[in-house]
């Protein structure tokens, strides 16, 4: 009776140490896979916040680089037609002065 019992007690713990196992190796996967979820959350998030910070700062970047860019666009457009402006009053000068030349010449030929 006493191997009996001892061998039904065995059975038990056998039993037992196989349920302990396998509840501590779903408890430790279970465990594991909460971990690498919070983590993945984790980089996802800032993953995230990252493309939402560049995504921020090209904007603004965008914005003011067209606005600087429209400005000196707008700047050398005018620089260029003043001095092509310049040159054409420039030419016209040259011209007046050649023409009255020209004329006194003429006088004093005539003369």
């Amino acid at each position: 009776m006493q191997s009996a019992l001892k061998d039904d007690m065995d059975a038990a713990l056998a039993d037992h140490r196989d349920s302990i196992a396998k509840h501590q190796e779903k408890t430790q996967s279970k465990a594991m896979m909460k971990s690498g979820g919070i983590v993945r959350d984790m980089m996802a998030r800032r993953l995230v916040a990252y493309f939402r910070h560049w995504q921020e700062h090209t904007q603004t970047f965008k914005s003011a680089l067209n606005a600087k860019v429209k400005d000196r666009v707008f700047r050398m457009y005018r620089g260029y037609m003043l001095s092509y402006f310049n040159g054409w009053k420039k030419n016209t000068t040259v011209k007046k002065v050649r023409h009255k030349k020209k004329m006194m010449m003429q006088m004093e030929e005539q003369n």
